[in-house]
């Protein structure tokens, strides 16, 4: 699945990717602005869409000047559909993480997996992924998670995330210890975590990897 663009998971065509960026105004836009909004999207290719996205009345139309400006139809019988999809879809990111959390508080418990930090790093943090790209994840375990648990966790995410998306993902496990080795090889994975990670469990991972010390080994 593209994490970046799911709609294109259930609508191939650029349609879909149209409805979800008229789904955020409601003043309309002209066409050459959604061409602008859409990512490798050409003017003539999106002009195209909206002309057969107007003739199934899912998108209206109107002069202003002389350009034409678009909106989505909100009183086409097709609306409630279409809401439910745009809304899943702008959803699916968050629904992942939460997904990811839930699991890690299966094989840890709550209390534990609110200090594990976990972050997206890569593509899908960087909201640049496609369909073929790899969800990279970081975990940082604090010392009292001991390994076992650790790789229980790392298996468990290896097996099921694939699953829920079909991308392949990556775990990088991170102990104490690995985070002080990191820092002193001055690793070039530290400058792509600091760049561009998005943490949404426990600790921000920058600021733990910022804070690395040899007493955080084990």
């Amino acid at each position: 699945m593209n994490l970046s663009h799911p709609m294109t998971s259930l609508v191939r065509s650029l349609e879909g990717r149209i409805f979800t960026t008229l789904a955020r105004t409601t003043d309309g836009l002209t066409g050459s602005r959604v061409a602008h909004l859409i990512e490798h999207a050409s003017n003539p290719g999106i002009q195209t869409a909206l002309k057969r996205m107007v003739l199934e009345g899912t998108v209206l139309s109107r002069r202003v000047g002389s350009a034409s400006v678009y909106e989505l139809n909100r009183e086409h019988l097709l609306w409630p559909a279409i809401e439910t999809l745009v809304e899943a879809t702008n959803e699916v990111v968050h629904s992942l993480e939460a997904r990811i959390v839930t699991e890690v508080q299966a094989v840890l418990g709550t209390r534990e997996a609110r200090i594990v930090t976990l972050a997206f790093f890569g593509s899908v943090a960087r909201g640049t992924s496609t369909a073929n790209s790899d969800i990279d994840l970081v975990a940082y375990f604090p010392l009292t998670v001991d390994d076992e648990a650790a790789e229980r966790v790392v298996s468990a995410l290896t097996s099921k995330v694939p699953r829920w998306t079909g991308n392949e993902c990556n775990i990088y496990a991170l102990s104490g210890a690995d985070a002080v080795a990191l820092k002193s090889a001055d690793d070039p994975l530290l400058l792509s975590w600091h760049q561009d990670s998005r943490t949404f469990n426990g600790p921000d991972l920058r600021t733990i990897l910022g804070a690395a010390t040899v007493s955080d080994s084990r």
